[in-house]
C-alpha cells in the first residue's frame, strides 16, 4: 500500500496545482517558451515597422519639401540672374551719362574760353582765342589795339601793333 498511498499523494498534490495543467506545463515547457518568444518578438516586429512607416511618411514629406525649396531657389537664382543684367545695364549707362556729362562740361569750359567779351555792337571785333588775361587786357584796352576803329581810319593808322 505504500505505492498506493505514494500515488494517491502524488494524484492529490498533481490535481491541488491544477491538475492536466500541470502536466501539460511540465511536459510542453520549452515549446510554450518558443511560443511566447515567437509572440513577443511579433510584437515588437509591429512596433518596429509602425516606425519604419511612420519614418518613410517624413521622409517621403522632407523630400517633397526639399524639391519645392529646390524650385523656388532656382526662381530666385533666375530673378537675381536677371537683377544683375539690369543692373550691370544701368551701370553702362551710368557711365555713358557720366562721360557725356564730361565731356559737354568740357566744351563749357572751352567755350567759356572763348567768349566774346566785347560789348553787342563790337561783337564782330572778336579777341583771339585763348587768351587768359583777358580781362586786364579788357581793362588795359590793349584788344582795341588789334582791331580798327571807324576812328583809327579816319585818322589814318592802319598798321596794327605788335601783341604785348
Amino acid at each position: 500500500m505504500e505505492l498506493n498511498g505514494i500515488l494517491q499523494v502524488i494524484i492529490g498534490a498533481v490535481a491541488s496545482l491544477g491538475g492536466f495543467s500541470l502536466i501539460k506545463f511540465l511536459f510542453f515547457m520549452k515549446p510554450e517558451r518558443r511560443k511566447a518568444e515567437a509572440e513577443a518578438r511579433l510584437r515588437e516586429l509591429d512596433v518596429y515597422k509602425k516606425k519604419l512607416d511612420v519614418s518613410l511618411t517624413l521622409i517621403d514629406t522632407l523630400k517633397e519639401r526639399i524639391e519645392q525649396q529646390d524650385t523656388k531657389i532656382s526662381e530666385l537664382n533666375d530673378r537675381v540672374d536677371k537683377l544683375y543684367v539690369e543692373k550691370h545695364e544701368l551701370e553702362r549707362l551710368n557711365n555713358e551719362l557720366t562721360r557725356e556729362n564730361n565731356e559737354l562740361r568740357l566744351q563749357l569750359v572751352e567755350a567759356r574760353h572763348n567768349m566774346c567779351v566785347r560789348p553787342d555792337d563790337e561783337c564782330l571785333k572778336r579777341m583771339p582765342p585763348r587768351d587768359y588775361c583777358r580781362l586786364v587786357k579788357l581793362a588795359n584796352h590793349e584788344y582795341d589795339n588789334y582791331y580798327k576803329t571807324d576812328k583809327d581810319e579816319d585818322s589814318g593808322l592802319s598798321e596794327k601793333p605788335d601783341k604785348g
